[in-house]
């Protein structure tokens, strides 16, 4: 046989047995975690969902956002990473981020590892929905959202160095996914101030104004690490009408910030669907 043929051949196989390896096959249950469903023995990606709850969200903002990110039907995100990743969900409210812990953190077994059959692992399956909504949902929505700060970067860049996260450059994959309006109020970034008619202050001019926020970013900066990490936002309309809280010009602003720290940011960010009203604006109740 041709020697360059049994080469190939060769290659091909030992890439099947690869992707064999790579997650725990049917009926593999005592591969798992039993209590973060996740595989003992190989790499997951892991996907962290922030949920800003500084602002308080009309009917229709909750009722979207339960139906794209603690659905079992988002395709969005359950069915998009069906891979046996770890999907978990971190507040972004007035406290600092280091005095706030990980609400969810589980692997959803992938559709694929097991057949109707396997019961403990369609177990698991079921378990991780069930889970999702009572020790994810209703805890984050239990009280209304708002607060005099908003920690939005700093949020971002403590979830993706922390220790606490399980999110280590050892995971094939790692994705954070902000789901805000975008509005950060903090010391060091206030867009309450720097954002107006209709455009935002350029990170560079910032840098210039705030000399505690060039520190800060300076220090805080670990670009080799955070270009693995991808962020993609789901923006939410506010009920403010200034034309400085178009989420084109916010995106914008905090492309430039996460790029200029190496992060791997998405280009067409996912913004709110419903549409806000005047009506729905005063009743916000969550």
């Amino acid at each position: 046989m041709n020697t360059k043929l049994i080469k190939f051949i060769l290659l091909i196989s030992l890439s099947l047995v690869a992707a064999c390896n790579d997650y725990p096959s049917t009926g593999d249950i005592d591969n798992f975690d039993q209590k973060t469903y996740c595989s003992n023995n190989h790499k997951y990606g892991h996907i962290i969902v922030l949920i800003d709850r500084t602002s308080k969200l009309t009917e229709a903002q909750y009722q979207e956002i339960k139906k794209v990110f603690f659905s079992k039907d988002s395709s969005a995100l359950y069915k998009k990473y069906d891979k046996g990743y770890k999907f978990s969900y971190f507040l972004i409210n007035g406290k600092k981020p280091a005095e706030n812990n990980l609400i969810f953190s589980k692997c959803k077994v992938a559709d694929s590892s097991f057949s109707s059959n396997d019961q403990d692992l369609a177990k698991y399956r079921s378990n991780f929905f069930s889970n999702l909504e009572k020790d994810a949902l209703i805890s984050i929505f239990k009280t209304d959202g708002s607060s005099d700060n908003s920690f939005i970067y700093e949020t971002i860049s403590w979830v993706a160095k922390s220790f606490e996260t399980d999110f280590s450059s050892d995971q094939p994959y790692r994705e954070i996914i902000v789901v805000s309006d975008l509005m950060q109020k903090s010391e060091k970034i206030d867009l309450y101030k720097t954002c107006k008619e209709n455009k935002c202050t350029s990170l560079d001019e910032l840098k210039k104004q705030n000399t505690k926020l060039s520190n800060f970013l300076d220090a805080d900066s670990n670009k080799e690490e955070n270009k693995k990490i991808k962020v993609s936002f789901y923006i939410l309309t506010t009920c403010d009408t200034n034309p400085s809280r178009d989420p084109k010009v916010l995106f914008s602003f905090w492309k430039e910030l996460l790029k200029d720290q190496g992060f791997d940011v998405t280009n067409k960010p996912r913004v709110q669907q419903t549409e806000n009203t005047k009506n729905s604006c005063e009743q916000a109740k969550y």
